[in-house]
């Protein structure tokens, strides 16, 4: 990576405000640039979002304030409203809607419903609902457990819920999501490398690549970055894709759920307090902190995974996800 990019990399980042962000990149990089949404490869449907002169959101920073917070949301149902998609949960397909209901937490003592998405902070939300609903005394470090999801209320307590409980969710930049479940699941997890990993390595990796080649401590942890992508792509059926990666918009569903509040990852400590403020949590409860060790991943680092995918890979990954771009008001990336 030239230091051309790494220039125009740090500009992106003290210049947001601009609106218009560009990355140099080598023949087989991208350029993730902030623009008015173009019109999406012929496949894809439509999502028609209001964007303002004066509404900048940044590639990778999120909502700064109160006032384009609610232009997110505003944009959404605008965008929901001129959709052929589903708008009813009881016209969403059986899978679809397991998809939704396993992933909206609730909890009746404070009248909320909370949809979770991974690798947006979810962990620490849901621990925080733990301490809230009292199946904890503080936050634990161990994984969330003891929570009420949707899916186990009947069709008439489901409906009552959905229509008098403060909805909300948290949304992150598409392309820094997908990097961050990667960097976790393919470098932490061994479980998902055994299983996931193993898969991939066979069926993307080098041809011809003999076995006494392999020399890393746990099988499946070799995946590349580009491996990963290809493998997300020939994920055909989106609603089967693991959780960790599949569209945020398939989890959650922001056109059949009219969400209270969508905040953003990259504020998300203020944006969290406005949501604890709102379903009157303790004013002693407060969203945890990041753990020391935990570093996300930096503009420069996104970048620079993204500048070493074919682009024949990258247009198709932005068209996948190209209605998680739209319906939360990030630019959908160029390719250049």
């Amino acid at each position: 990576m030239n230091n051309r990019f790494f220039q125009l990399a740090l500009a992106v980042l003290f210049f947001h405000q601009l609106g218009k962000f560009l990355l140099s990149l080598s023949s087989s990089s991208v350029d993730v640039q902030a623009y008015q949404v173009r019109s999406p490869p012929d496949q894809i449907e439509t999502y028609h979002v209001s964007n303002d002169e004066d509404f900048s959101i940044s590639q990778f920073n999120g909502i700064a304030n109160g006032k384009e917070r609610r232009q997110r949301l505003g944009n959404l149902r605008s965008a929901c409203s001129t959709s052929k998609s589903s708008k009813i949960l009881k016209h969403l397909n059986v899978k679809e809607r397991s998809v939704l209901l396993k992933h909206i937490i609730v909890s009746d003592k404070y009248k909320f419903l909370y949809c979770y998405t991974p690798k947006v902070a979810c962990s620490n939300w849901k621990r925080v609902v733990m301490v809230l609903d009292g199946v904890s005394d503080g936050f634990v470090k161990d994984h969330p457990h003891g929570l009420k999801y949707l899916y186990q209320y009947s069709s008439k307590e489901i409906d009552y819920r959905l229509k008098n409980y403060f909805k909300f969710t948290f949304v992150r930049n598409p392309l820094e999501r997908l990097l961050s479940a990667y960097r976790n699941k393919f470098g932490e997890i061994e479980d998902i490398m055994r299983t996931y990993g193993v898969k991939i390595k066979k069926r993307y990796g080098k041809s011809g690549a003999s076995q006494e080649e392999y020399t890393g401590k746990i099988p499946g942890d070799d995946v590349s970055f580009e491996e990963f992508i290809r493998f997300l792509l020939d994920n055909s059926v989106v609603e089967n894709m693991n959780e960790h990666w599949a569209p945020m918009h398939i989890l959650c569903q922001p056109c059949v759920v009219d969400y209270d509040f969508i905040g953003s990852y990259d504020n998300l400590y203020e944006d969290s307090e406005k949501v604890l403020q709102q379903i009157k949590a303790p004013k002693d409860l407060h969203f945890p902190t990041r753990q020391s060790y935990y570093s996300p991943s930096s503009l420069s680092t996104t970048a620079y995974y993204y500048s070493v995918v074919n682009n024949t890979y990258l247009e198709s990954l932005f068209a996948k996800y190209y209605q998680d771009f739209t319906l939360f008001s990030y630019p959908f990336p160029k390719i250049k």
